[in-house]
């Protein structure tokens, strides 16, 4: 039974033999029958969700629609930017991983720009900055539409501007140390906002 809350956007029905099938009254209710073209006839995660893309991508979509929110195991922000790629490109899969993709690449960035502060050299930001790309769990966490990869961004971001705070500090207290720190806390309250496993937490 549905409650006062739950929706069905599309059905599709097969027989046996796994051929295409319409109820008789299908008629009848012609929004809930009118793609059946669009039903992918290879299962592949070209089409489908994986893993926890079936938690994320699906409350990300609600997000973007103001749905009623199915799952709430982490906070909100990170399956909010998730949305933005949904909004853009719709609920498939190049939607629903476009945001990863981007942070996947800033992190990428940010590696490059935190090993060239830190040795001053920049073979080593090279260097590094390949070792993040060809990390395989980097690389798989890119191109899938889940939280991981957003967390991490935000994580490594909050370490970054950290010791830019600590590198200015050593100068005095300015205003563009005030800056970094402001910028700093944002960045840890968004990896917060982001993960912890616990809905209790914020709502």
């Amino acid at each position: 039974f549905l409650d006062n809350d739950a929706y069905v956007g599309e059905m599709i029905f097969f027989d046996d033999k796994g051929n295409k099938i319409l109820p008789q009254n299908a008629g009848a209710y012609m929004k809930l029958f009118d793609e059946q073209a669009l039903y992918p006839e290879d299962e592949t995660y070209y089409y489908r969700t994986m893993f926890d893309e079936v938690y994320h991508a699906r409350t990300a979509y609600e997000f973007a629609n103001d749905l009623p929110i199915y799952e709430n195991t982490h906070p909100p922000l990170s399956k909010t930017i998730i949305s933005i790629g949904i909004k853009m490109f719709g609920m498939n899969p190049f939607g629903w991983r476009f945001m990863s993709v981007v942070c996947g690449s800033f992190i990428v960035t940010l590696v490059y720009a935190f090993a060239l502060r830190i040795t001053g050299s920049r073979e080593c930001a090279v260097f590094a900055m390949i070792l993040q790309m060809t990390e395989f769990m980097h690389f798989t966490l890119s191109r899938i539409g889940t939280i991981d990869v957003i967390v991490a961004f935000f994580i490594l971001l909050t370490f970054y501007l950290m010791y830019l705070v600590l590198e200015e500090l050593k100068k005095g207290l300015s205003f563009r140390v005030c800056v970094l720190m402001v910028l700093n806390g944002v960045s840890a309250g968004a990896a917060m906002a982001s993960t912890f496993g616990n809905p209790v937490i914020w709502g």
